[in-house]
């Protein structure tokens, strides 16, 4: 009788980690997505983030890896890091009537040639508005 119940607890309790683990394993990974989204300007959108990302990856393939709202020529625009391999597609997406202004495909260079221009923005600390 004490075999018997030994093995039913051993049962139980491999069925308990098993289910545990399944259930670890199901849980969805999350890429982590770089977001720098200014509370005043998101004051002034009209769409919101999530709108305008459902725009952002109809326009690009690839894997989301930021979020930026921006004034940039004048206009409040979402501003979508969408990574397809080494190229990186920035959307700008109208963060007041939700058009896509713009999809720029990024090679290698061009992307260290903006990173180092947004770091030596923030170095001078510069206002991020571009083209005025």
């Amino acid at each position: 009788m004490k075999r018997m119940w030994k093995l039913i607890v051993l049962t139980v309790t491999a069925l308990v980690f098993g289910m545990v683990a399944i259930g670890q394993a199901a849980e969805p990974v999350t890429p982590k997505v770089k977001t720098e989204i200014p509370a005043d300007l998101l004051k002034e959108a009209k769409i919101s983030v999530e709108k305008a990302q459902e725009i952002a990856v109809k326009n690009a393939s690839g894997t989301l890896e930021s979020i930026e709202l921006e004034k940039e020529k004048g206009a409040l625009v979402f501003t979508f890091g969408i990574r397809d391999g080494k190229i990186l597609n920035e959307v700008l997406v109208n963060a007041v009537d939700g058009k896509v202004v713009a999809v720029e495909k990024l090679d290698e260079k061009a992307q260290a040639e903006d990173k180092a221009k947004d770091e030596k923005e923030k170095g001078s600390g510069t206002s991020k508005e571009v083209g005025k």
